[in-house]
């Protein structure tokens, strides 16, 4: 199965999921997509970012990714960001 690359899609599928009892859910992290067809039509999501958001639409499922890239951020930020993301979830952050 393909990942969905729309935010409606992803969401309704991590609540899905979440629903159906995993413990994870885990999205790529990269700058740009594998399908150039494809990616012309749909925006690639900035993976914590969709993380966050997936944190205050979901209640117990983890988030993390399946690969974090760490050379595409400061590695200060990145702390911060995943911190932000750990702090949103109410610990539900993976890295």
């Amino acid at each position: 199965m393909r990942s969905p690359l729309n935010y409606p899609d992803i969401r309704d599928l991590t609540l899905r999921v979440e629903k159906l009892g995993f413990d994870s859910v885990h999205v790529n992290d990269h700058l740009i997509g594998f399908d150039a067809t494809r990616d012309k039509k749909e925006t690639y999501l900035e993976s914590v970012m969709l993380l966050a958001t997936l944190a205050t639409e979901t209640q117990k499922v983890k988030l993390g990714h399946i690969v974090l890239c760490n050379s595409f951020r400061n590695p200060t930020y990145l702390a911060k960001m995943i911190s932000t993301l750990d702090n949103i979830s109410n610990g539900r952050a993976l890295l």
